[in-house]
């Protein structure tokens, strides 16, 4: 019998301990933002893998409790994004399917935990140095959120969150 996403997804949760369940506050109201996430991830990360070595969802080697690790991180946590989990730590967990995805982060130093005030000072860095651009987006031009989120974000060199230089902006432009 294949297993199915739900399936698997509702082992690696029966998997976890209470301990771990805690460290992470996850209660029950959350489990449907954690399965939107896991799908997320299912259609993207861990589909693109079993595609690419033509293999079976239980085939993939990284521990089923790991992925329910950074996934949670990822959704309920701001300490790494979505795209640094699927394109730097997921590779990672794949190359050594027995560390734990904390481990992979702390060595790399790819959390994102540049505060408020910080990155409100690279903001205000950034719009300094960009005058026009930031009078472009005052005036109602949407695209460039994505303009001075990449700018700040290569910046802090990756630790400033996405959503957090977005809402700083929307302040600032109102």
């Amino acid at each position: 019998m294949e297993m199915t996403e739900e399936k698997f997804f509702e082992e690696v949760y029966s998997l976890l301990s209470e301990e771990t369940k805690k460290r992470l506050r996850i209660e029950e109201e959350t489990n449907r933002q954690f399965y939107k996430a896991a799908s997320n991830w299912m259609q993207g990360p861990i589909m693109s893998h079993i595609n690419k070595y033509k293999i079976k969802l239980e085939e993939i080697p990284v521990k089923k409790e790991f992925l329910y690790y950074i996934i949670s991180l990822v959704e309920f946590t701001n300490l790494i994004s979505f795209s640094s989990a699927v394109n730097k730590v997921f590779p990672k967990m794949l190359e050594n399917p027995d560390k734990h995805p904390w481990d992979i982060i702390s060595e790399n130093n790819w959390f994102e935990d540049q505060g408020e005030d910080e990155t409100e000072s690279v903001v205000d860095d950034v719009i300094s140095k960009n005058p026009q651009e930031f009078e472009r987006l005052k005036a109602g031009e949407q695209k460039l959120f994505g303009f001075f989120i990449g700018i700040i974000r290569k910046q802090s060199g990756g630790k400033a969150d996405a959503s957090l230089i977005k809402e700083i902006l929307t302040k600032k432009i109102a």
